[in-house]
């Protein structure tokens, strides 16, 4: 099964949101912080997901893309 989830990720200055939906990865770059959340809000609700509530920095990605890996 694949599992559906919505992310908001910064870089720098932007703040990127990725939705995975059936496996399919989108992303969505915004420069104001409320802006993405507002997106990655309406997206969860879509996907019938909880609201989105914190924002993972670039060293954050990589540990947490470590761990959903099998070992």
């Amino acid at each position: 099964m694949k599992m559906d989830f919505v992310e908001v990720n910064q870089q720098n200055d932007n703040f990127i949101v990725r939705v995975v939906e059936n496996g399919v990865s989108s992303e969505k770059i915004f420069t104001v912080e409320g802006q993405a959340y507002f997106w990655a809000d309406g997206q969860s609700l879509r996907l019938g997901l909880p609201m989105v509530k914190e924002i993972f920095a670039a060293d954050q990605q990589q540990e947490m893309a470590r761990d959903l890996v099998p070992a």
